[in-house]
């Protein structure tokens, strides 16, 4: 059996979290992580990047709970961060 395919989704809505996690393990053929902010999501990609890397991200471009200790605002953020560390 091939490995499944590492997905991460970045959302700051539980319920968007949960409806997509659902979906995806109804179809079957993945490895699903869920985190609710980008910071964390950055932090999460960078520790399992020469490990068991995430293959796709599915991420919200604007989360209401960013506050100012936040680095990262939103999913727009998130990608740009994810552009420089390539």
């Amino acid at each position: 059996m091939a490995d499944k395919i590492r997905i991460l989704i970045a959302d700051d809505h539980q319920l968007t979290l949960n409806g997509i996690r659902c979906y995806l393990k109804e179809l079957g053929g993945f490895d699903v992580v869920t985190i609710n902010n980008c910071d964390a999501a950055l932090k999460l990609i960078k520790s399992n990047k020469n490990t068991t890397p995430f293959q796709i991200l599915f991420t919200d471009l604007s989360f209401d709970n960013a506050t100012q200790q936040t680095n990262l605002k939103g999913g727009e953020e998130l990608i740009k961060a994810l552009e420089r560390i390539k």
